[in-house]
């Protein structure tokens, strides 16, 4: 049986896609934080850059993600309009 993806809504698609993207950029803000932590317990100069990059970027990942995979979508379900869309070939089960 083939099934055709002709079209994705673009908004909850894109919202679950950056949540997943939080949960595997967590482990970076969690590393940032201990750098963070070692700065003001030794006062090496060199982790604190590090530990704001570690700490912030992720927010800036976030945001670019979730508009690049709005805008992919988008673009899909354009594609898909004029020229077809993914085609999954399916089995039933017995």
């Amino acid at each position: 049986m083939k099934k055709e993806l002709i079209s994705f809504e673009t908004k909850p698609t894109a919202k679950t896609i950056t949540i997943w993207m939080a949960l595997f950029s967590l482990i970076f803000s969690i590393i940032g934080i201990f750098l963070l932590i070692g700065y003001g317990l030794s006062g090496n100069k060199a982790l604190l850059p590090m530990g704001i990059m570690y700490t912030i970027l992720p927010i800036f990942y976030l945001t670019i993600g979730y508009l690049f995979i709005r805008f992919t979508l988008w673009l899909y379900n354009k594609v898909a309009k004029k020229f077809g869309g993914i085609i999954i070939n399916t089995q039933d089960k017995e």
